[in-house]
């Protein structure tokens, strides 16, 4: 017998694990509003005190506009689907304020002594917004060329005519604080993608190693199968009583030998079928063994025939939405159940939850497992996919297959 395993579905190549990554944008976007949002109403204040030495009109656009981002961004990371493009605003927005500061002061003659720019108390934030909102190459630029421009700036009448050393301190200040906390988000994130590959190629060898179970299973049926019509052959030859008789009952014989003999060593075939219940009987198995939570109910009516590949996609989805509900529902206090049926017809399998639920429209891109694991996966090959879950009200992911599509 071929020792060939499986490949995994035309699919699963494409698919990107996020879990951990997602997880830590998440709980880093929300911290991240919340402590902007205290550094913005800091800054707010400060830029109030200068009101009256700058243009009403520039001056409430621009710091209007930075506002205006702050608010988006915490939207964004806290009701909606923490779109990275709210950082990049909120850091157009201080980069423009500091690019047209000069066209916002009234008269520079009548600043206050140690006057700074209210804009400065946004540098640092704004540098953290390049760096989680930007490739590692712009938010080096931007971390870089932030304070830079602040240095000429706080030299001039405009910001205040200080020292150049001063100026270069409050910039190195910027620069460090803002360098430091980015090199350490890019590298928990990277930590966090490379626990989420690990996931992924222990998922994607779980759904291997039971697409592979499933057809060695039904393989063994049809070799009990054809050891059976030899045996019957042989009975037949032991009590034939004409040279007819035993010369027909060698032929079955032989034909049965000879035909178990190709079967068991020919080449893996992608189009070869699956009997239901050997399907189900390997995904039992490796459902038990990567989540022993789940419950499991199995019933199998009927013979129909699953092709490999079909085999193959409604594994993989299966296993995804175990390990989905196993990651995001909750904890050991949710109740999870795996149910499998079939008829003549086709077969229905069921991954079902109580736990936290969520709202389906709001999947986020970047979560292949469901959108190309479970949903392109199954529909690839004729199957369909419904999901019903509300923040919650649990979780159901409905895979179906028709014999007959």
């Amino acid at each position: 017998m071929s020792s060939t395993s499986p490949r995994v579905g035309p699919l699963a190549s494409s698919r990107a694990s996020t879990f951990a990554a997602r997880r830590i944008d998440i709980i880093l976007g929300r911290v991240y509003s919340l402590v902007l949002a205290l550094s913005t109403a800091e800054m707010a204040l400060n830029a109030l005190k200068q009101a009256p030495y700058l243009q009403p009109v520039l001056f409430w656009l621009t710091l209007g506009s930075v506002i205006a981002s702050v608010i988006g961004l915490a939207i964004s990371n806290w009701f909606l689907d923490a779109s990275k493009i709210w950082y990049t605003l909120h850091l157009v927005t201080i980069v423009a304020t500091l690019v047209f500061w000069q066209f916002q002061v009234i008269d520079t003659n009548h600043l206050p002594v140690d006057f700074t720019p209210w804009v400065w108390w946004g540098l640092g934030m704004a540098s953290l917004s390049a760096g989680f909102g930007l490739s590692i190459r712009w938010s080096a630029v931007f971390i870089t060329l932030i304070p830079i421009w602040f240095i000429f700036l706080r030299i001039s009448p405009d910001g205040g005519s200080s020292s150049f050393g001063r100026a270069v301190q409050d910039a190195v200040y910027t620069f460090l604080i803002s360098a430091v906390f980015t090199a350490l988000v890019q590298m928990l994130k990277y930590r966090a993608s490379q626990q989420d590959a690990a996931n992924l190629e222990t998922q994607t060898a779980a759904a291997k190693t039971a697409s592979f179970d499933a057809i060695q299973r039904e393989r063994i049926r049809l070799s009990a199968v054809v050891q059976q019509k030899i045996i019957t052959a042989l009975e037949k030859a032991a009590t034939a009583d004409t040279a007819a008789a035993q010369k027909e009952a060698a032929a079955l014989a032989s034909a049965a030998i000879q035909k178990l003999a190709n079967y068991t060593f020919e080449e893996f075939d992608y189009r070869e079928k699956v009997s239901v219940a050997s399907l189900f009987n390997a995904i039992e198995v490796a459902v038990a063994e990567q989540a022993p939570i789940f419950k499991i109910d199995s019933e199998a009516i009927g013979n129909i025939q699953v092709p490999a590949g079909v085999s193959i996609a409604i594994t993989e989805a299966t296993m995804q939405a175990v390990t989905n509900s196993t990651m995001h529902a909750g904890g050991p206090e949710v109740n999870r159940v795996l149910i499998m049926k079939s008829n003549d017809k086709g077969l229905k399998i069921v991954i079902k939850d109580d736990g936290v639920g969520f709202w389906p429209n709001r999947i986020h891109k970047d979560r292949l497992g469901f959108r190309v694991m479970i949903v392109r996966n199954v529909e690839s090959v004729g199957g369909h996919v419904n999901l019903q879950t509300a923040p919650g009200d649990g979780t159901s992911v409905i895979l179906k297959w028709d014999a007959n599509e």
